[in-house]
């Protein structure tokens, strides 16, 4: 047993990019690592946590009075949640896409470079960045006289090589982990869909989030980094 290897997740923060090849900087503090190009979701449910879930199809094969004697799997699906607790320009995109400040449109789900920043008891930290965009949906928006915040769950997708996430560490002493895998009356004037950054967009959200997906990974056989967080390596190292 080794009582230093509990980890109690004593903070985190989630942010997302539109931008498909969207970075990080190597850092030790969330300010220094995520650029402008990420929106930050704010406040988060702590007791909600980071949905961690995964599920697979399975077919078994049975022989007649042996019972089953093989079994096969297919059709891995893995995804995660988070509940944000603010109303803010970045969670009113991811609820209400395609939606202007005085006009609400039937929400559709939206793509968006996902990370998830957690840090333990010790201060060090650890963040998980979706290799490809993530599908991310809200199932309702709720108004009551309690704090309830809005749950967004989000579908995770596999690049050409399987891998779903970047991990970027840091420690609380500085140390970086160096990894190789990155209806109202007068208001006539028409409106713009609003970005994250409560912002005019001049591209359809929801069909503009969708268009491209390609690899976090620049080339394939070139032992590049991934587009996720910009870690020279060389042909020896495992992407993973």
């Amino acid at each position: 047993m080794d009582n230093t290897q509990v980890d109690i997740w004593v903070d985190a923060e989630c942010y997302y990019s539109l931008n498909e090849s969207a970075q990080i900087n190597q850092a030790t503090t969330l300010d220094e690592i995520f650029g402008p190009e990420w929106n930050l979701v704010g406040l988060l449910d702590g007791a909600a946590g980071f949905g961690n879930n995964r599920e697979v199809q399975s077919a078994t094969v049975s022989a007649w009075g042996k019972g089953i004697v093989d079994q096969t799997d297919r059709d891995v699906a893995v995804s995660t949640s988070f509940t944000s607790l603010e109303n803010n320009s970045a969670t009113r995109y991811l609820k209400w896409p395609g939606s202007t400040k005085h006009v609400i449109v039937a929400p559709k789900p939206v793509r968006v470079k996902l990370a998830q920043a957690t840090i333990n008891q010790d201060g060090n930290l650890e963040i998980w960045i979706t290799r490809r965009k993530a599908r991310v949906f809200a199932a309702g928006d709720p108004k009551s006289q309690e704090v309830a915040g809005v749950e967004f769950q989000v579908t995770v997708f596999a690049d050409a090589r399987g891998a779903i996430y970047d991990v970027y560490e840091a420690q609380s002493d500085g140390t970086l982990q160096q990894l190789t895998p990155i209806s109202i009356k007068d208001l006539s004037t028409p409106e713009t869909p609003l970005g994250p950054d409560g912002t005019p967009m001049t591209t359809d959200p929801v069909e503009g989030a969708a268009a491209g997906q390609s690899m976090s990974i620049s080339s394939e056989d070139s032992g590049e980094a991934p587009a996720s967080y910009g870690v020279e390596s060389t042909p020896d190292d495992d992407i993973y």
